[in-house]
């Protein structure tokens, strides 16, 4: 349990699912596991402006991901039970016969997350330790509460559900490379499959082409590079991509692919930058500049997706 030391993670639904599976003896590095469960996508929608996660590098919501969490290390080694608000020290008897454990809450009542008092954002969380006076959280990084102030975080919630392991059976270690080509899988065909709403993938990303030539807001500009910028953005989750493929490279013979996902990874931050300067000058030529681009960047996503499907049909 020697990785249970590391340093702090990224994007906070893998990073928390990584550190709880850590406690199960399974390690994994958060670029690994978000290829298992086909995260890195894409997703456009001006509806979520007002939780800032309008533009996203991920196609599914967090309970979808769980879900294909699940489905990679088995639906039954995982127990999913409501947590009653009103008893908040019952997480401590679910914590002596279980250890580690999950928890699904409104993290604007948690303090240090990023959400805290701004927005109200279900996610999860790694609960590490409980003992008579704190209590340990695993959130991006580990954070100490005391009873009380835990207490007063599980009052805050509407409801509170928790996943904790079924000790009757073997959690599925789910590495091997068909669970990584299945997730890719998942990913390119997610990027290349028609979207009605025009939110995600490929259609996601013209939208987002259209939304640059006709959008004049300077200041949510401004909120879209930060955006991009952001653990979940597309340039993080394209670097992702070409950690797991180079890793893979000499099965797969893919260093190619993998240096093309790391230009993309690239290309997503020098977009963010260009967004930032466009939005501070407001100037037509750095519009023009940043929308065509913003089209190279569309080839290179299509031309990705593309060879990593003819990939999985070369690669045993």
């Amino acid at each position: 349990m020697d990785k249970l030391t590391l340093d702090n993670g990224r994007f906070c639904f893998v990073a928390n699912v990584c550190r709880y599976l850590e406690y199960q003896g399974i390690s994994l590095n958060e670029a690994t596991l978000g290829i298992l469960i086909s995260y890195p996508g894409f997703t456009f929608s001006l509806k979520n402006s007002g939780t800032e996660e309008t533009i996203l590098g991920r196609n599914d919501s967090l309970e979808e991901l769980f879900i294909q969490v699940q489905n990679c290390f088995g639906e039954q080694s995982f127990m999913i039970s409501d947590l009653s608000t009103e008893e908040p020290d019952s997480i401590n008897e679910i914590f002596e016969k279980n250890g580690a454990f999950l928890i699904w809450l409104d993290q604007y009542y948690l303090p240090n997350s990023y959400y805290y008092h701004k927005y109200h954002f279900k996610g999860i969380i790694c609960v590490e330790s409980i003992d008579l006076e704190r209590i340990i959280i695993y959130d991006r990084s580990s954070k100490v509460f005391t009873l009380p102030e835990w207490s007063a975080v599980l009052r805050a919630q509407d409801n509170c559900c928790i996943v904790y392991r079924n000790k009757r059976l073997q959690i599925n270690p789910g590495i091997d490379n068909k669970m990584l080509k299945q997730g890719i899988s998942k990913i390119a065909h997610h990027m290349l499959d028609e979207d009605s709403r025009k939110e995600k993938g490929m259609a996601g990303l013209q939208s987002f082409v259209e939304f640059l030539m006709n959008c004049n807001d300077m200041d949510f500009l401004l909120s879209i590079s930060f955006q991009l910028k952001r653990a979940s953005s597309p340039f993080y989750s394209r670097r992702d991509i070409g950690i797991v493929l180079e890793n893979m490279e000499a099965a797969w013979n893919c260093k190619s692919i993998a240096k093309a996902y790391y230009q993309l990874s690239d290309e997503w931050e020098t977009m963010a930058n260009l967004i930032f300067k466009y939005s501070k000058v407001n100037s037509i030529p750095m519009r023009e500049r940043l929308i065509k681009r913003m089209e190279y960047i569309c080839n290179l996503e299509r031309e990705g997706s593309t060879r990593l499907l003819s990939l999985l049909e070369n690669t045993k």
